[in-house]
């Protein structure tokens, strides 16, 4: 599977999720992750390098957010949802240039 693949299949997971606490809690780590992905992801292939780095950056913010919720720690529960979510932003600004 591409990264790609994994980020969408995760996005979409996420997506058809109900609205209530679960998601709300996975969003308070999804959110960050994902504006710093804004910040630091220009194209999909830094979205790539960014991927391929390492997990410690985003697996702090969860484990801030959940010190005692390693589940909410999950790659494609919460960093794969918003890589996904950065990779669907890139695409859409490079369909509008």
């Amino acid at each position: 599977m591409s990264d790609e693949e994994t980020w969408r299949d995760a996005l979409a997971r996420y997506e058809g999720l109900e609205m209530g606490r679960r998601k709300v809690e996975l969003n308070s780590i999804i959110r960050p992750v994902l504006e710093r992905l804004q910040q630091e992801a220009h194209s999909v292939e830094d979205l790539r390098r960014l991927y391929h780095a390492g997990d410690d950056w985003w697996l702090r913010i969860a484990k801030d957010g959940y010190p005692d919720q390693p589940r909410m720690w999950e790659r494609g529960r919460t960093a794969d949802v918003a890589y996904g979510m950065r990779y669907t932003q890139l695409q859409r600004e490079g369909s509008e240039g």
